[in-house]
């Protein structure tokens, strides 16, 4: 979660970098289409451009910055919703890995039980006994758990796998813009 927020912090910074970037880009092509000194047909055309593709491409620019920064942003917090704690690291296939070995100890404990089930009963004539054999409730409890955390992180993955899209499709407008 820290590598995240971290990530979001640079992301910010560099946007609002960017944005005060175009921002002074948009004063200059401002002032180059307000400026009398361009005259004549080709002063017309060069105004025009300003005015109908450089400054609506730059406000486009911005645009998919906020976007970008907006979308982000709700995935980090509803990151943060999902996971309690901000220095907590998950890993698909650590989690995956610790899953399979669950069920192996719980195999191999559950052996191990009924093997000592078995060699009690060969003396339970002598003396009695009472074993609470808690062990494959405690992994099919902890089983649920990381099913349950694998699940939501899935879903939340899955319900956000889009959030960029709309960011997609600007960019592909503006690439084809530039391309013509």
């Amino acid at each position: 979660m820290e590598e995240i927020l971290s990530l979001q912090l640079k992301s910010q910074e560099q946007i609002e970098r960017w944005k005060e970037e175009l921002q002074e880009v948009g004063k200059t092509l401002e002032v180059l289409g307000d400026t009398n000194e361009l005259q004549g047909e080709a002063g017309t055309k060069l105004k025009d451009n300003i005015k109908n593709i450089h400054m609506p491409i730059k406000t486009e620019i911005e645009a998919l910055l906020d976007l970008f920064q907006e979308n982000y942003s709700k995935y980090v917090l509803g990151f943060m919703e999902l996971e309690e704690s901000n220095t907590a690291i998950i890993k698909q296939d650590v989690l995956e890995r610790q899953q399979k070995q669950l069920n192996l100890y719980k195999e191999s404990y559950t052996d191990i039980y009924e093997n000592i089930v078995d060699e009690l009963s060969k003396v339970d004539d002598l003396f009695s006994y009472s074993i609470e054999f808690q062990v494959p409730e405690k992994i099919d409890t902890l089983m649920v758990t990381l099913t349950d955390i694998n699940e939501k992180i899935g879903e939340y993955d899955v319900s956000h796998a889009n959030d960029m899209s709309l960011l997609d499709e600007g960019i592909t407008l503006m690439r084809m813009k530039f391309s013509k």
